[in-house]
């Protein structure tokens, strides 16, 4: 994940959710995202699973699970192989 941005809303009503956020996952690697309340952990999840849709979010950057760019990627494929890889949990 590199440079990733993500913004909710469109035109006059646009919310910025996550900038800049960058960092490098090995493979086998387990990674948690721990940060203040209210500080994206949850929309920065849901970008690297590719479950923000074109409809409800506007996602830049660069997101590489298999070594392509899962952001740039027109295969319906991308989200099956990222979620074949990546899970995700929150704490109640």
């Amino acid at each position: 994940m590199r440079d990733v941005a993500v913004v909710f809303g469109r035109a006059a009503r646009l919310m910025p959710a996550v900038r800049g956020v960058s960092f490098e996952m090995r493979r086998h690697e387990v990674v948690a995202l721990v940060d203040e309340s209210d500080s994206a952990k949850s929309t920065t999840g849901l970008a690297l699973l590719g479950l923000l849709t074109p409809d409800t979010a506007v996602v830049r950057g660069s997101i590489n699970l298999t070594r392509k760019d899962g952001l740039r990627s027109k295969s319906p494929g991308f989200r099956s192989a990222s979620s074949a890889r990546c899970a995700a949990t929150t704490s109640p």
